[in-house]
């Protein structure tokens, strides 16, 4: 990857590496299956919901196709792609949790703002008055 500021994350499942990126498509796609985004943790909650592993691996699913097309519209490169088939052949219940981590933290860079500030250095020192 040529840029480190990008929003995508890559993660490793079965000694490769899959990007996810939590787009603008990827957080309607969410949206219209969960709700509001605070919705969307809570389908991943093990203790609080029947289906979070299903709903975890669905994330997985959904950020990396996203995180393959931005690999490749942005950079020109070629993403892996996690079929459902080798994820649930070869995963167990405890790797999904490191997957719910890997979906939390590309929500997360996918929600950053970046904002620059230029110093103002017209009021840069101070006058006391007495």
């Amino acid at each position: 990857m040529k840029n480190e500021s990008v929003r995508m994350i890559e993660r490793e499942v079965g000694g490769k590496a899959y990007p996810l990126a939590f787009s603008l498509q990827a957080y309607a796609e969410c949206h219209a299956k969960f709700g509001e985004l605070k919705h969307t943790t809570t389908a991943m909650d093990m203790d609080k919901t029947p289906d979070a592993i299903h709903n975890i691996m669905w994330l997985f699913f959904l950020l990396n196709e996203w995180g393959v097309k931005y690999k490749r519209l942005l950079f020109g490169e070629e993403g892996n792609l996690l079929s459902r088939e080798v994820a649930e052949a070869s995963m167990g219940p405890y790797e999904c949790t490191e997957m719910k981590i890997a979906v939390m933290e590309a929500i997360a860079i996918g929600l950053k703002r970046e904002v620059e500030v230029e110093a103002d250095t017209k009021n840069a020192e101070t006058t006391q008055t007495n």
